[in-house]
């Protein structure tokens, strides 16, 4: 599948709604939210990790949100936004669009969120087909993972024998986390067998300023999900040795050029891959894979009280 967009938007920044933070998501470049006219939901990674990493507690106060679970950790978890249906939210981290093609729906599932050095989460109430393309109809969420290069470790354990741990050096980062679990099907039909979890990541972020007009940035990351599964919820749903196992790797390269005026132009793209084995009801291999390039010229102060974005992307899925 191919796709093209082209992007216009003309932006009054005069507009003085929400609290002052700079946010990249509804305008695709660096924005105060007191220049927008509308509020966009941002929860920091402190706040983020204060609730345990788990979506539908981080992201429970950002109003119009509504998310379905299946169960524990690593189950599939949905997010909704104002009603909107799960696969009319774009999910992206770090700018990579990583809803799921392998997903009838296409839909991202937030219980594999990865958990290494999450920075903040942006959420982009209602339609923004304009700027992302149509799997934006509900809105969009943006992952941002931290981009410094300063050294950190974090430990962490629980019960049903859980463990967290993650370390950040240099700007690259690597994370794992397991949990024992629960049945997934219903104990009260006499399943007791824990369905595990268990999910690892790696990943970098390097910038480039090769003089005092051009920034080239790379990011990169992979993470792998491993969940036990059971073959069904009534009696005799308890399975030994079946499980789902997704992989995803991203990149994307960005090339910014500081232009007279304050103006900005930027190029660069992005690729992605998935790869998911299931054996609960027969081995089941998928594949898909999905690059885009695109551009992105930006005129601030324009006219003293406006900004113009003007971009375009093309990309292919496979």
């Amino acid at each position: 599948m191919r796709f093209f967009s082209l992007i216009a938007l003309w932006l009054l920044p005069n507009c003085v709604f929400g609290e002052d933070k700079i946010l990249v998501t509804a305008t695709r470049s660096d924005a105060q939210a007191s220049q927008l006219p509308f509020t966009i939901g941002n929860v920091g990674g402190s706040e983020w990790d204060a609730n345990g990493g788990i979506p539908e507690t981080a992201l429970g106060s950002i109003p119009g949100l509504s998310f379905s679970t299946n169960g524990g950790p690593g189950q599939s978890r949905s997010l909704r936004i104002r009603g909107a249906n799960a696969e009319h939210t774009l999910v992206l981290i770090d700018g990579i669009p990583v809803n799921d093609p392998l997903s009838p729906s296409r839909s991202f599932d937030f219980g594999h969120i990865p958990l290494a050095e999450l920075d903040r989460v942006e959420v982009l109430k209602g339609p923004q087909s304009v700027l992302y393309g149509s799997d934006a109809l509900g809105g969009v969420v943006q992952i941002f993972t931290k981009q410094d290069e300063q050294i950190r470790a974090k430990l962490e354990g629980g019960s049903q024998r859980t463990l967290n741990t993650r370390l950040a050096a240099m700007g690259f980062r690597a994370g794992y986390s397991e949990s024992k679990g629960f049945s997934s099907a219903d104990e009260r039909e006499g399943n007791s067998e824990p369905d595990g979890y268990r999910q690892w990541n790696l990943g970098g972020s390097k910038k480039f300023a090769l003089n005092n007009s051009f920034l080239m940035q790379a990011n990169a990351q992979y993470q792998e999900n491993k969940t036990d599964t059971d073959r069904n919820g009534g009696p005799g749903g308890d399975s030994l040795g079946t499980f789902s196992r997704h992989s995803i790797f991203l990149f994307s390269e960005e090339n910014t050029w500081l232009l007279p005026a304050d103006a900005e132009l930027k190029l660069g793209g992005s690729f992605n891959a998935h790869d998911r084995e299931d054996n609960t009801n027969g081995s089941d291999f998928f594949k898909a894979e999905r690059w885009k390039v695109e551009s992105l010229l930006r005129q601030p102060n324009l006219l003293g009280t406006h900004s113009l974005s003007l971009g375009g992307e093309y990309g292919e899925e496979t």
